[in-house]
């Protein structure tokens, strides 16, 4: 099984595969092009994904996880970001 990492910052949308010894085997990045819509960043994170998984050889169900970090502060009850 992978995990994916994903970083959303301001100016660029990486995501990143490692295999069970933490080695990166895929990269996907993109630009965040902000502002706007939040869905449409979302759908941006996902293609970033997707090129990450295209690059790495894998394919969705070898996913284990994803991670994801972003800049501001994350309200933990609602998992909404409140200040970015």
């Amino acid at each position: 099984m992978y995990r994916i990492g994903v970083d959303l910052g301001g100016t660029n949308i990486a995501a990143g595969v490692i295999d069970e010894s933490y080695n990166i085997i895929g990269r996907g990045k993109l630009k965040t092009n902000a502002p706007r819509a939040a869905e449409a960043i979302l759908d941006d994170m996902l293609k970033a994904v997707f090129l990450a998984c295209e690059d790495a050889g894998i394919t969705k169900e070898q996913i284990a996880s994803i991670g994801i970090g972003t800049p501001g502060t994350v309200n933990k009850a609602s998992g909404v970001i409140e200040f970015a």
